[in-house]
């Protein structure tokens, strides 16, 4: 199965060396300009492919200040596609 690894770049530097400790013959490396490309880059691909893409954060479950509008704004800022967003409402625990 042919997968990306993208990867904080640009070609040469450590993120390149770390993701080439994990790479296997059938992955392509992308190298990223920032760390926003990164991560939208994965989860749009996962999102365009059908998988259900909710973010959890526990932002302001230890303040109580109300974070979701500031992160839905950064979401979009950075093209992130999901389906649903859950802010200060993380669980214990990390699902994959």
């Amino acid at each position: 199965m042919s997968m990306k690894l993208s990867f904080l770049g640009p070609v040469g530097t450590y993120s390149e060396t770390a993701a080439l400790m994990y790479k296997k013959d059938e992955h392509t490396l992308i190298p990223e300009a920032n760390i926003t490309e990164v991560l939208s880059g994965i989860e749009n691909e996962l999102y365009d492919e059908g998988h259900y893409i909710k973010y959890w954060t526990a932002r302001g479950s230890v303040s109580k200040i109300d974070y979701f509008n500031l992160t839905e704004t950064q979401l979009k800022k950075w093209g992130c596609k999901y389906h649903e967003l859950s802010v200060g409402q993380k669980p214990d625990y990390d699902l994959l």
